[in-house]
């Protein structure tokens, strides 16, 4: 049997002083501090002198304010610079921030609200929103919160679990946000979100801006990894004998053919390069003038413009999978259910 480590009492209350700081209140008093941490005002004093001999805290004399000091850029640097997703997502958001000419918004939840990790802002604007990265946003109002809790469970907020959107306006200030999630396996791990001025950013999920906003959220999900069972990727009928299913994105598709014995075989052509893998079955795979006698392991490649199709022999369903990169545009359907399918 195992047991936890015993946690060290000095440690725990150090890092709990720090999180008393926010971008509402970024300055303290040892009172305050001293409230919050509910210890005596001299150990609540013996904690924030350790801090700022190491750089974690500063404190101003003149005015008795306590805040975060310059050692904590560093750590919180370092930190960000060691999250995957943001290296990822680095390119995806400007080119969105680029395209709606809007700031484009990263956050990560931090275990209580979301926490923005990354910004690329629009300049262009005679009217500018400003979002300072390591801000804090509202758990419950924000449309980051709604979209985190969302899909953790919380109730009450289907609409957003169906549509993947959630808008927050504020109509006081003018400003509205409008986010997505970002999944990883099944886990919604972060959320893009565009922020602007009500004049400028719809307020219906159907607008083209949310299903861009949608749409650049799905390709940067597809590249930290999705995982899926086959089975539960929905399949459609082709023709008397054929079905298949895809899984993928605009950049590589990978689609799983069914061939029953007895199919109609349909000899065609594209102009784009083909790879096909046998997994189930055997067949006759006609590329050009060449019958190839395949079966689970063959490997095929079919060049553009080359006429080639399959005929399954023997009893067995045959299974092949075709790759295509990019993906084609008339199989684009075939990746619909990765938009409605809900990890949560």
């Amino acid at each position: 049997m195992t047991t936890e480590a015993p946690i060290n009492q000095s440690v725990e209350r150090a890092v709990q002083m720090l999180g008393f700081f926010t971008a509402e209140e970024p300055e303290l008093t040892l009172a305050q501090l001293t409230k919050r941490l509910g210890t005596s005002r001299a150990t609540t004093h013996r904690y924030a002198m350790a801090l700022r001999r190491v750089g974690l805290l500063r404190y101003d004399a003149g005015s008795g304010m306590h805040s975060l000091g310059p050692r904590i850029v560093e750590l919180a640097a370092t930190a960000l610079s060691g999250l995957r997703i943001i290296r990822i997502a680095g390119p995806h958001m400007e080119r969105l921030a680029a395209e709606l000419n809007e700031t484009v918004v990263l956050s990560i939840w931090d275990g209580d609200s979301p926490v923005v990790v990354r910004v690329d802002d629009n300049t262009d604007r005679v009217v500018h929103i400003v979002v300072r990265t390591g801000s804090r946003l509202p758990r419950t109002t924000s449309a980051q919160g709604k979209v985190f809790l969302a899909f953790a469970g919380e109730k009450g907020l289907d609409r957003v679990r169906q549509t993947r959107i959630a808008i927050n306006t504020q109509n006081e200030d003018g400003i509205r946000a409008i986010a997505t999630p970002i999944f990883q396996d099944r886990d919604c791990v972060a959320t893009m979100a565009v922020v602007g001025t009500i004049a400028n950013l719809p307020a219906k999920e159907s607008a083209p801006l949310c299903l861009r906003l949608r749409e650049m959220a799905d390709i940067l999900s597809a590249e930290l990894g999705f995982f899926s069972d086959r089975d539960e990727i929905p399949d459609e009928p082709v023709r008397p004998g054929v079905r298949r299913r895809a899984f993928g994105t605009r950049e590589a598709m990978l689609v799983l053919n069914h061939c029953e014995p007895g199919m109609d075989v349909r000899p065609h052509t594209h102009d784009f390069d083909q790879i096909a893998l046998i997994t189930k079955g055997t067949a006759v795979y006609h590329i050009g003038d060449e019958p190839c006698e395949v079966g689970p392991g063959s490997i095929m490649l079919i060049p553009a413009g080359v006429e080639h199709y399959i005929e399954p022999t023997g009893t067995e369903t045959v299974e092949n999978i075709d790759v295509f990169a990019p993906a084609r545009d008339d199989y684009m359907h075939l990746l619909e259910w990765l938009k409605s399918s809900s990890p949560a």
